[in-house]
């Protein structure tokens, strides 16, 4: 299963990378730095910062025959902040903390949509989704494989607005380094909703995913690690919502507004938020 998996996956790549002429492709490429700074007087307790983020997103896709479409894409991420150092006054010192990640994401899709031109259509996905540098320091740890099928439906497809969805069951493997791979299963549901405004300098992309799982390899496990209260905690509904508005100022230079916001009761049993906001620079290569 570890070998078809990875054929697979490599296969996706060398389709990204090496695209025909008959394929559809994108690579958009997105940088974005932004600083602050303060005085030793400022009334409050701000430090300066600097955060970078470097970002990558690939697309390919072909209708390969009449009934048959193929969808895969790449969406690498990784960005740090760096602040200033504080006595124990709290007042602002010269020098800098080791930076800390503020992303890193890597999440390679690959779609099959079976085209019936019904009313839904079938599906079959490969999903990878691990870091650049994850627990431990270690490359690509955490890492989650995911295999799914179901229906999707095309709600809407316009020259400058497309919006989609698609229901179905999932297989997940959680792969970590020197710990027992955890599978489950459940239900999953993924909505894509993009829009090009008149203008056509200014783009609005969001994006749901909900998982509910059904069934883990490791429940007994959980069940003795945990407090009575909480070993239900991967049964709840996971769930990820993200959007982000770009602008076109000027030629490659954007103004972006990114939010995402996450749902895992495991982790947190309340939502995690993050909004970053700034100017960048975008270079579309294909």
């Amino acid at each position: 299963m570890k070998k078809v998996i990875l054929i697979s996956l490599l296969l996706v790549v060398i389709g990204l990378a090496f695209g025909q002429e008959t394929w559809e492709y994108s690579f958009d490429l997105k940088g974005n730095l932004n600083q602050s700074f303060y005085t030793d007087n400022w009334d409050g307790a701000e430090k300066s910062s600097i955060n970078w983020v470097v970002s990558g997103e690939m697309r390919a896709k072909k209708q390969l025959t009449d009934w048959f479409k193929s969808d895969n894409s790449l969406l690498m991420k990784f960005g740090q902040l760096y602040e200033t150092e504080e006595d124990e006054s709290g007042m602002q010192e010269a020098g800098w903390q080791e930076p800390t990640k503020s992303d890193d994401e890597i999440d390679l899709n690959a779609l099959g949509l079976f085209t019936l031109h019904g009313w839904v259509d079938p599906f079959v996905a490969l999903r990878l989704q691990t870091v650049f540098e994850g627990k431990r320091l270690r490359a690509f740890n955490p890492a989650t494989v995911t295999e799914s099928f179901g229906i999707s439906r095309e709600i809407v497809k316009t020259k400058c607005m497309e919006w989609n969805s698609r229901l179905g069951l999932a297989m997940k493997q959680q792969h970590m380094y020197q710990k027992t791979t955890r599978n489950d299963g459940g239900v999953e549901l993924v909505t894509d909703f993009g829009y090009v405004f008149p203008n056509k300098t200014t783009k609005f992309s969001s994006s749901f995913e909900a998982y509910k799982a059904v069934f883990n390899s490791l429940e007994d496990d959980i069940n003795d690690d945990l407090d009575p209260d909480n070993d239900d905690d991967w049964k709840q509904v996971d769930m990820k919502w993200t959007n982000e508005l770009s602008m076109q100022i000027y030629k490659n230079i954007n103004f972006n507004v990114y939010t995402e916001w996450k749902y895992d009761k495991e982790i947190d049993k309340t939502g995690r938020f993050k909004q970053t906001s700034g100017l960048g620079i975008s270079y579309k290569l294909f």
